[in-house]
């Protein structure tokens, strides 16, 4: 919260003072839609050959649960944590709008992290509710399945794992 702070004192962003139902839904909306495209890009450079090495902490979780949310280096956090810097400067968000992000942040993560399959059913697996199936995956397979919450920027860019790509890790680990 120091960057955006940080923002607003040097008059790069303001606040929106006065914002309508209407326009907190937009806004909330817009901003969870740029967190998943942001967290896909930077989970992505988080994957490749020069940035791996930060990221690696949060994958010794290969079962994940709510306290592998919590499991990452600094560089990693300052990457996934400046979401709402960029539309801070393009437009006055309303504080509540701004508050929001960290509050699904962490519950999205939470979920994401949960190892629980919220809907067992593998026909769901387009629903938000699913994302701790496709993250553990991630955390199994390290490639692919690099989406926040919603597979929308997996299936867009190719790099949706299918439902039995762990079955072979899971099989090594267990016989």
């Amino acid at each position: 919260m120091i960057f955006p702070w940080g923002l607003l004192q040097l008059g790069w962003a303001h606040l929106a003072l006065q914002a309508s139902a209407v326009q907190l839904t937009l806004e909330i909306s817009a901003l969870v839609i740029w967190n998943e495209i942001h967290f896909y890009i930077n989970h992505r450079l988080l994957h490749t050959r020069w940035l791996k090495h930060f990221h690696l902490p949060h994958h010794r979780s290969i079962v994940t649960t709510p306290w592998s949310t919590y499991s990452f280096h600094p560089i990693e956090a300052i990457m996934l944590g400046n979401v709402i810097m960029l539309p801070m400067l393009v437009h006055d968000f309303s504080i509540y709008s701004l508050a929001a992000v960290p509050v699904f942040s962490i519950i999205f993560n939470n979920i994401g992290h949960s190892n629980y399959d919220f809907l067992p059913d593998a026909h769901h697996d387009r629903w938000w509710l699913n994302g701790a199936r496709r993250h553990h995956l991630h955390h199994a397979c390290f490639h692919g399945n690099y989406g926040f919450m919603f597979p929308f920027m997996d299936r867009l860019l190719n790099t949706a794992l299918p439902p039995d790509a762990a079955d072979k890790q899971i099989k090594r680990h267990v016989t």
